[in-house]
């Protein structure tokens, strides 16, 4: 068995991805199909690439690399490969390294590195209608370019992008920012932060726990690695031994069994390689990984989750089309952690745990969306946003009354989250709608919409 290592190649010529990028989705994420299709469209079969020389379309169709959707992206950052920040030029004839402390230094680098383009929380997303296309997310802010200056800032700095920003989901099914698949292995280890905008039935009904399971928060809170490989979104093509799969990603704890073993930035994982099996039956669409021999490069830990942050947006909710007036419990805003595995929580029900709490009686969470978040053992920040129309302020105020009393107990560790008091009151408008609360097409219906965050630490 011959072991082959990871080695950055710089100058390959084809940017990625090479064609559209709905095209490049095709290629890399989803089941090609029949063989004639495959080869109209070209390559269907890139999954467990190292981005140069090895990838299953390669040994599946025996194409030109260049054909690879994979092909060109490096799964190393270029940091790999540079001397240690103590080792380059510490540009002391810059005032950023000869006058300012480093503290400052890195406020700058926070500054200009956090993204100010997200959607505002205080404007309609258009990303989260129906009709939400990759086009309506708004466009990043982040001076990127400020890690080409010199080695020294790219040093310093190369992490904060991912570190800061961390991943946003307007929609269970739809893309999100970052877009996964554009990203390489080491950066989407250095996600950290969550911020998922959701229905209120997929928050209660296990959707919401399903997400977070992507991200095995257990598994990263004990230590591991992001393989470095690219792999397909496409559930039927297994990792290699030893890779789970997150996302389009995969985690390994590969050296675990050694003494002592404390995972860095940096250390080399030793992952076979794998082709197509003789056995490959296309009616099924299953490939059986055979090992063919090692591959070595080096790899970023994955972070633990620190921060997540639930957005429930106004035409979400379970009663968002009842009438604001209505007096019925039935019919009005309700929203409790403990509630909604079964059946979706009443207003009467919302009351009544916020009374035991107050009265220092806690109930457990019993597989309800509560323990999903207490499942996230590193949480230091839990941020909830709420948003219903102007006509059912009033009913929002109420959840936002009993939610003060929530407390999310961390699995494993003396720790829980409990909510600070802070609540912000925001509130935004659209100005050209016409359309009244009772509207039913999704779209946005009053012009004033009134939302309530909530932060819990």
């Amino acid at each position: 068995m011959i072991d082959q290592e990871f080695k950055l190649r710089l100058g390959i010529p084809k940017e990625f991805p090479r064609t559209h990028e709905e095209t490049f989705r095709r290629r890399a994420h989803v089941w090609p199909g029949t063989h004639a299709q495959s080869q109209q469209r070209g390559s269907y079969h890139c999954h467990n690439s190292d981005g140069l020389d090895n990838c299953n379309c390669m040994s599946a169709r025996s194409q030109p690399q260049e054909d690879c959707a994979f092909f060109g992206r490096p799964i190393e950052p270029l940091a790999f490969y540079l001397p240690a920040f103590t080792g380059v030029n510490q540009q002391k004839q810059c005032p950023l390294y000869g006058i300012l402390p480093k503290e400052i230094r890195d406020m700058v680098f926070v500054y200009a590195l956090a993204d100010n383009g997200a959607p505002a929380p205080n404007s309609e997303n258009k990303f989260r209608g129906a009709t939400g296309v990759a086009s309506d997310v708004a466009r990043i802010d982040i001076a990127c370019t400020l890690l080409q200056t010199c080695r020294a800032v790219y040093l310093e700095a190369y992490r904060l992008p991912l570190l800061l920003n961390g991943y946003i989901s307007y929609h269970e099914s739809g893309p999100s920012r970052p877009d996964l698949t554009r990203l390489a292995p080491w950066q989407y280890a250095l996600i950290q932060r969550v911020d998922c905008s959701l229905q209120q039935v997929g928050l209660e009904s296990g959707g919401f726990q399903a997400e977070l399971d992507k991200w095995y928060p257990a598994l990263r809170h004990s230590g591991a690695y992001v393989a470095p490989h690219f792999y397909s979104y496409n559930r039927r093509w297994k990792r290699t031994e030893g890779v789970l799969p997150s996302h389009c990603f995969g985690l390994t704890t590969f050296g675990e069994d050694v003494d002592g073993w404390c995972p860095e930035d940096g250390d080399k994982v030793t992952l076979p390689n794998a082709c197509q099996s003789r056995d490959y039956d296309p009616e099924i669409g299953h490939y059986y990984l055979q090992t063919q021999d090692n591959f070595i490069a080096r790899a970023m830990v994955a972070r633990p989750l620190i921060h997540l942050t639930i957005r429930l947006p106004h035409t979400d909710w379970w009663t968002w089309t009842d009438k604001p007036n209505s007096n019925s419990g039935e019919e009005q805003l309700a929203l409790d952690p403990a509630c909604g595995l079964m059946e979706r929580p009443f207003l009467a029900d919302m009351l009544s745990l916020a009374t035991q709490r107050r009265a220092g009686q806690h109930p457990a969470y019993d597989g309800s969306w509560g323990t999903a978040i207490g499942n996230l053992p590193d949480l230091k920040a839990l941020e909830l946003i709420l948003e219903t129309f102007l006509e059912k302020k009033s009913q929002l105020e109420v959840v936002v009354d009993c939610a003060k009393t929530w407390k999310f107990p961390l699995t494993d560790t003396p720790y829980e989250l409990v909510c600070d008091g802070k609540v912000e009151e925001l509130k935004w408008t659209k100005a050209a709608s016409k359309e009244n609360w009772e509207t039913t097409t999704g779209t946005a219906l009053r012009p004033e919409f009134p939302y309530n965050r909530d932060t819990f630490t």
